[in-house]
C-alpha cells in the first residue's frame, strides 16, 4: 500500500472504487491516485481518513502466546475478564505475566502483562493479569486444537474433585483429566538456575501438561476452571486421555481476588 494511502477497495453494488487516504500530499498517495483516476475515471471516490489502522484480533485460550514477542519464550492464553470501568484483562499464571511482558500472537502484539503475584525464590500465588490493547479481545470460547468445536465458556463455578477436566495449551493442545483436588501448596524448581518457588492455593489434576502450557484454559463442560501453573518436570503427554498431573490457579479465585468478572457467552 503507498504511503499516504490507507485503504481501497471496489462496491460491486455501485460500479465504483473507493480510496482512503490519510494524506494526500504524499509522492507516493499523489501518484497512486493519479493512476486510479487515468484508470477509472469518475469512478473513483476519494476519502480522507487520518485514522491509524491496526490489525485487530480476537485470541483464543488456549493458543500460543510469544512473551515479548520472542520465539523461544511461550505461554499459553487464559481467560477474558472486565473490571468495573469494562477495560478488557486477560486472567494467566502470575508466572506469564510477571515483570510485565509484551504478549504476542503470531508477531502481533495483543496484551501486556500488569499485574503478578507471582515472585521467583519467594513465597508466591501463581495468578496475573494483563491489560488486553485497545481493539484486541479474548475470545468467549476455548480452542481445541481439531477436537471438536471450541468450547463457550459459561461461567466460572468450581468443578467438584473427580469431575472431567480438561486444558488448552500451546504445547499439548487439548489434554483431559479429573480434578484431583484444591488449596494445594507446591514447590517449583526452576531447572536452570535451582531457584525454589513455594506457590500455594493451586488445584491438582490429572491433566497432562508440558512446558509452553502455562497460563492455559481449564474448562469442565462449559464452566472455566483455571489456568496452567506447573507439572513434573519432562512430562511427555500422549493424547488426549494420556497419562499425567498438573497443578492449574483456579479460576474463581482469581477473579475474585482482582474484581473481575468472567467474559461468558
Amino acid at each position: 500500500m503507498p504511503e499516504g494511502v490507507t485503504s481501497w477497495g471496489v462496491d460491486v453494488a455501485s460500479d465504483t472504487v473507493t480510496v482512503t487516504v490519510a494524506d494526500r500530499n504524499q509522492a507516493a498517495a499523489r501518484a497512486f491516485l493519479a493512476a486510479a483516476a487515468r484508470h477509472g475515471g469518475s469512478a473513483v471516490r476519494v476519502v480522507e481518513d487520518k485514522d491509524v489502522l491496526e490489525a485487530q484480533a480476537t485470541v483464543y485460550p488456549g493458543s500460543r502466546m510469544n512473551l515479548n514477542n520472542d520465539p523461544n519464550s511461550w505461554c499459553s492464553v487464559g481467560f477474558g475478564a472486565r473490571d468495573s470501568q469494562g477495560r478488557q484483562h486477560l486472567v494467566s499464571a502470575g508466572h506469564c505475566v510477571a515483570g510485565g511482558p509484551g504478549l504476542y500472537l503470531d508477531g502481533d502484539r495483543f496484551a501486556v502483562g500488569e499485574r503478578s503475584r507471582h515472585r521467583e525464590g519467594y513465597d508466591s500465588v501463581d495468578m496475573g493479569t494483563a491489560r488486553v490493547d485497545s481493539g484486541d479481545a479474548i475470545a468467549t470460547s476455548v480452542g481445541t486444537w481439531g477436537n471438536g468445536g471450541p468450547v463457550a465458556v459459561k461461567g466460572s463455578q468450581r468443578a467438584p474433585r473427580g469431575a472431567t477436566v480438561c486444558k488448552s495449551g500451546a504445547t499439548t493442545g487439548w489434554t483431559c483429566g479429573e480434578v484431583s483436588s484444591y488449596n494445594v501448596s507446591v514447590t517449583y524448581t526452576n531447572r536452570r538456575t535451582g531457584v525454589r518457588t513455594l506457590v500455594t492455593g493451586l488445584g491438582s489434576s490429572s491433566v497432562c501438561t508440558e512446558g509452553g502450557d502455562s497460563g492455559g484454559a481449564y474448562i469442565a463442560g462449559n464452566q472455566g476452571q483455571g489456568m496452567t501453573s506447573g507439572g513434573p518436570t519432562d512430562q511427555q503427554c500422549n493424547g488426549v486421555y494420556g497419562s499425567g498431573s498438573s497443578y492449574f490457579q483456579p479460576l474463581d479465585d482469581t477473579l475474585r481476588y482482582y474484581g473481575l468478572t468472567l467474559n461468558t457467552q
